[in-house]
């Protein structure tokens, strides 16, 4: 529940939401060719506080960004989305990997401006709103390693908020 805007933060396990939507997001992607597999350790939840819309909102767009990487692609390999979990002492860290064919350099600055696609569908706002919420909402941080022959890896940072 979102009130004007403004963050509600409430506490939740990072690793139950971040697994309920890769569920919700299975069935569409393997329909277009793409597993997507969650790699966590096992152990206790990963509880945080933050916006929890918001929080769903971001992976959502990462790994719907993932699935959509392997568009157009004709490849032998499998169609893999990657999604990793990793409490790094009082940081939760979130990987989401494609193998696709990488975002060019000269592109890779402008995928996090307003308004800026390179998909035909879409109005190029996604990853400007992942950015903001990640670093304004959360204090977090974004980075993206990519190239035409490993494919693309967002990799969020957050700090865990006691």
């Amino acid at each position: 529940q979102q009130i004007h805007g403004k963050a509600q933060n409430e506490r939740f396990d990072a690793r139950a939401e971040t697994t309920a939507i890769v569920k919700l997001l299975a069935y569409t992607a393997t329909k277009q060719g793409v597993a997507i597999q969650l790699t966590t350790k096992p152990g206790r939840s990963i509880i945080i506080k933050a916006d929890v819309t918001r929080f769903r909102q971001v992976i959502t767009n990462l790994i719907q960004n993932a699935v959509e990487a392997y568009e157009n692609v004709e490849s032998d390999q499998e169609k893999i989305v990657t999604v990793s979990l990793e409490r790094a002492k009082s940081t939760l860290m979130i990987e989401v990997s494609d193998h696709g064919r990488g975002i060019p350099v000269r592109l890779q600055s402008k995928i996090f401006e307003p308004f800026y696609s390179t998909k035909t569908q879409g109005i190029g706002i996604g990853l400007f709103v992942v950015k903001k919420v990640i670093t304004k909402d959360f204090q977090g941080t974004l980075n993206l390693t990519s190239s035409r022959k490993t494919g693309t890896t967002f990799t969020v940072r957050m700090p865990l908020r006691p």
